[in-house]
């Protein structure tokens, strides 16, 4: 509001113009005396009840401004369009035009998690118009600190042979799309805290895991070293995240050694860049939990492509990363009220798994004949046909989406460019919490739109608690 001292001098100088108009004119002197005299009397009376009127309605727009401010502030929504048309429809109704003084469109701004909103009015004058004085501007400030739930996001992604070309770009685009939208322009937010799990037929957990791995010895993988993949513990123990600190089913991973054979699909030493007991083993070892921008991105821009599809070793992996019990820890307790849990599972392709040419793969060869013998490497499927193999991955693929939803953890499922009708695709859309998180995304646009849209509505999530 305009300083009263203001307002008043400006009466001043008006009473002092209509004196000065008076000083030659002597008739009547008593009643100009009387006159001049009630002058300052009836400003300062208009002034009072015009400063009253202006007092309620900087009341008033203080009233309609904190509601507005409050119904953006819990919106589930981040985009701006639709926060400020949640802010003048709120703002309306709490401050109806009839209302006295006409009232600018309010201002907001964002700062951090805070919303800083104005709004400014102007109030038409009584008795203070008599001495020019028409308006008296008033505004009121509100700032709403808008809270946020935290968010721990698993983005488990289809590194296969076939994701090759522009496919594994718009991939990677995809996903540096949602990290902005979930990060914003922090480089930090502890609040977000995403992991990225890259699988084609394994997963690499990281070489620095080895206190969870067993038979990662010299004598498995010489002249190289273990890459830091794994092979799936059996069943039931392939499609849950408990772990037992011991070698047996549900204990420690075996190592992923992709035995030596005396055909060309891997026939070493030597060891190369495409054989040996690493052969198909992701470059890229799984990022856990971290809430760093750039950390993220970084593991974005690694990611290469290679081996067959195993979604739910992919599946099962990301879910751990999620939860709170070994053998990654990051993620917060099951039911916390500070952190919701989301699982992205993005393939392009059927599970495979060919039982030629001594296929291998994290669940194993597909039959318990070892070649050589003495790898004693037997399968983790005991299935001895591709279809009877492929039938058994796509089994696991449903258990697993079944136990992840069953801790409440939020399942969104992305199918890249499969064909219509594909048993990919009903997978997935099974898996998924509901119809409304399945994305069939046949081209590139459209993978890049899925990802866009599901972290939109993570972060209105957030907000929206």
């Amino acid at each position: 509001m305009r300083d009263r001292t203001g307002i008043l001098a400006r009466a001043a100088t008006a009473l002092g113009e209509a004196a000065r108009g008076l000083r030659s004119d002597r008739r009547g002197v008593t009643a100009i005396i009387f006159a001049i005299a009630l002058i300052p009397i009836a400003v300062a009376s208009g002034a009072s009840i015009d400063m009253g009127r202006a007092y309620v309605v900087k009341s008033r727009l203080a009233y309609a401004l904190d509601a507005a401010g409050l119904a953006v502030g819990s919106a589930a929504t981040n985009d701006e369009d639709e926060l400020d048309q949640i802010l003048q429809d709120y703002f309306d109704a709490n401050y109806p035009e009839e209302r006295m003084g006409t009232p600018a469109t309010p201002e907001m701004e964002f700062v951090g998690n805070e919303i800083h909103l104005s709004v400014s009015a102007e109030v038409p004058t009584t008795l203070m118009n008599l001495v020019g004085i028409h308006e008296i501007t008033v505004a009121t400030t509100s700032i709403i600190v808008r809270e946020t739930k935290g968010l721990e996001v698993a983005m488990v992604l289809d590194i296969t042979g076939s994701m090759s070309g522009s496919k594994i770009e718009s991939l990677k685009e995809a996903a540096n799309d949602f990290i902005d939208i979930l990060f914003g322009q922090e480089a930090e937010n502890d609040k977000v805290r995403i992991s990225i799990v890259p699988f084609n037929s394994t997963v690499n957990i990281g070489t620095n895991m080895s206190g969870f791995v067993k038979d990662n010895t010299s004598a498995r993988f010489s002249p190289t070293t273990w890459g830091g993949c794994i092979e799936e513990r059996v069943t039931p123990h392939d499609t849950n995240d408990e772990y037992v600190n011991n070698n047996n089913a549900n204990g420690r991973w075996r190592a992923y050694a992709w035995p030596d054979t005396d055909n060309s699909v891997n026939n070493w030493p030597p060891v190369t860049a495409t054989k040996g007991p690493n052969k198909d083993c992701p470059s890229a070892a799984i990022l856990p939990l971290t809430s760093t921008k750039q950390t993220l991105k970084d593991k974005i821009t690694s990611l290469q492509i290679g081996g067959r599809t195993h979604v739910p070793i992919g599946a099962v992996w990301g879910w751990r990363t999620l939860s709170p019990s070994p053998p990654f820890t990051e993620g917060s307790p099951y039911g916390d009220d500070e952190f919701d849990k989301a699982i992205i599972i993005m393939t392009d392709g059927d599970n495979t798994f060919d039982t030629d040419d001594d296929e291998y793969g994290g669940y194993g060869r597909s039959t318990t004949t070892a070649n050589p013998p003495g790898a004693q490497h037997s399968s983790k499927l005991n299935c001895g046909s591709k279809s009877a193999c492929e039938n058994r991955i796509n089994q696991r693929e449903a258990t697993v989406c079944t136990n992840i939803k069953n801790t409440g953890i939020i399942v969104y499922t992305v199918g890249f460019a499969l064909t219509p009708g594909s048993t990919a695709l009903e997978l997935l859309e099974d898996c998924a919490t509901d119809v409304s998180k399945f994305f069939n995304s046949p081209t590139n646009e459209d993978l890049k739109e899925a990802f866009k849209q599901i972290g939109t509505e993570l972060s209105n999530l957030r907000i929206g608690e």
